[in-house]
């Protein structure tokens, strides 16, 4: 009976001390939407990650005919999952945008997705 309480008490302590696994902040939704055609004016884009992010630490590119744009002032919004940049109108045609995200435990990913603004 106590070898049995030792090894329950053991097993809660040793699940205390051992941290949850990282995740990393993987890209769950995107405005406008990746691979969609947009009729009208795009002048946001917003990304939203499985994860929170840090937007000072984030990076977004916005690809068009091989030119590439930093896009500056990213912020977070709502839950703090969300990375939100203003663009000029975007002129049509096929974009692409490529994303760096560090989530708020430091761990980065990247991806780029693509979507079209019609005329």
């Amino acid at each position: 009976m106590q070898r049995r309480a030792f090894l329950i008490v053991s097993a809660a302590a040793l699940a205390a001390l051992t941290s949850p696994a990282a995740a990393h902040a993987m890209l769950a939704h995107a405005e406008p939407p990746v691979g969609a055609t947009i009729r009208g004016p795009v002048t946001a884009l917003r990304l939203r990650f499985t994860e929170r992010i840090e937007p000072a630490l984030c990076r977004l590119v916005l690809v068009r005919d091989g030119r590439e744009t930093t896009l500056t002032e990213l912020r977070a919004e709502g839950d703090g999952r969300i990375l939100a940049a203003h663009v000029a109108a975007l002129a049509p045609g096929a974009y692409t945008v490529r994303w760096r995200a560090v989530s708020v435990d430091t761990h980065t990913t990247e991806g780029d997705y693509s979507f079209t603004v019609a005329p």
